[in-house]
């Protein structure tokens, strides 16, 4: 499977859209998200499932590593056509993440209904994760 096929993904969100030179795409791509997924993984650590997705994910971004590390791989051929894009970013479920700061006062029940949500898959790690920050700037 080729280079392209792994990265579309990063390029999709811009992160590759101007670059022909993909060396170092790791440090640059790669090591960044696996960093975020590490922080998500040591602050969310008390919810099992949230803490076992985020294994895979970071399994994930692993296998990408070590694919755009291949020397084998072809070199991308410059002066390829290119696209523009622009991105707007919200959360996934946001109407979620303020009903619950709305509803809940008090962080014990915050934290059970997070919980809840997410087992109904309408909180994601990073949702919850914001969702903690919050909640420690308010105090």
């Amino acid at each position: 499977m080729s280079k392209l096929a792994y990265i579309e993904t990063a390029s999709e969100v811009d992160y590759l859209s101007t670059c022909t030179d993909y060396s170092g795409i790791d440090e640059w791509v790669f090591n960044p998200i696996k960093r975020e997924l590490e922080r998500l993984k040591d602050n969310l650590i008390f919810y099992k499932e949230v803490t076992a997705n985020i294994y895979e994910m970071i399994k994930f971004v692993e296998k990408n590593i070590e694919i755009c590390s291949d020397e084998k791989v072809a070199p991308i051929a410059p002066d390829l056509p290119g696209v523009t894009s622009s991105v707007h970013s919200e959360l996934k479920h946001q109407n979620v993440v303020n009903r619950l700061l709305k509803e809940h006062s008090d962080e014990d029940s915050l934290l059970a209904a997070m919980e809840r949500e997410y087992e109904l898959g309408k909180l994601t790690p990073y949702e919850m994760d914001d969702i903690l920050r919050r909640l420690k700037n308010k105090s």
